[in-house]
């Protein structure tokens, strides 16, 4: 069974250099293409790259109330 989870990196090159700066996992395949076109649409990438997630790589944080503003 092929699951319908995506990965999408996006990436900027500056001195010969590719920087990951923005990623994002667990998407399904209409959200998954939609976000693509948000972030292609903004111009802001040089690269951007969307693939099918593997189990391993997808991990879920929540955020601890330590970690919030106050």
């Amino acid at each position: 069974i092929m699951s319908d989870s995506w990965t999408i990196k996006a990436y900027q090159h500056k001195n010969g250099k590719r920087t990951l700066i923005e990623w994002a996992t667990g998407f399904g395949t209409r959200q998954a293409r939609e976000y693509f076109q948000m972030m292609y649409d903004t111009n802001e990438y040089s690269e951007i790259r969307m693939s099918r997630a593997k189990p391993s790589d997808i991990t879920l944080y929540r955020k601890t109330e330590e970690n919030s503003c106050t």
